[in-house]
């Protein structure tokens, strides 16, 4: 299963970004290319613990079982799966610096270890280890790179 703990999916996820332009538009779905790197930008902090998320009280009944299903295969994340309200991006935002952090991102999760992400809560799915982390992030990065076709 690809991770992002596999330093050659690192380096193809910060090459598919660096291709995404200011006028990539997506296959599906409403968010347009600067959102959805926001989206991703903010998302990423609450697996790398410097930001906190709302438990969603659907996730709390749901959340493990959809996690096992999400987690079992390689297939990817499905097209207009629902976002957490915290990680919807309404506001405007520039796309250079958007790109610039969804790199930047992507090289810090180079330099961390499996066990960085023992314990961190995913606002649906609930605490995690490291091992859910890393699959999780890399599907849900993939998602968004394939929704802008790259």
């Amino acid at each position: 299963m690809r991770s992002v703990f596999q330093d050659t999916v690192l380096d193809e996820l910060i090459v598919r970004v660096q291709r995404l332009t200011a006028q990539s538009v997506p296959k599906w779905g409403e968010m347009n290319v600067v959102q959805m790197m926001a989206h991703c930008n903010e998302s990423s902090k609450v697996a790398l613990g410097v930001k906190k998320s709302k438990r969603m009280f659907v996730g709390r009944l749901f959340g493990k079982m959809i996690l096992r299903k999400v987690l079992k295969n390689d297939k990817p994340l499905k097209k207009n799966s629902p976002t957490a309200p915290g990680f919807i991006i309404k506001d405007k935002r520039e796309f250079t610096k958007e790109k610039d952090d969804f790199i930047r991102v992507l090289s810090k999760l180079q330099t961390m270890q499996i066990e960085d992400f023992n314990g961190k809560v995913h606002p649906f799915f609930g605490e995690m280890n490291g091992s859910e982390w890393s699959v999780l992030i890399y599907k849900h990065f993939n998602h968004h790179l394939e929704q802008f076709g790259v």
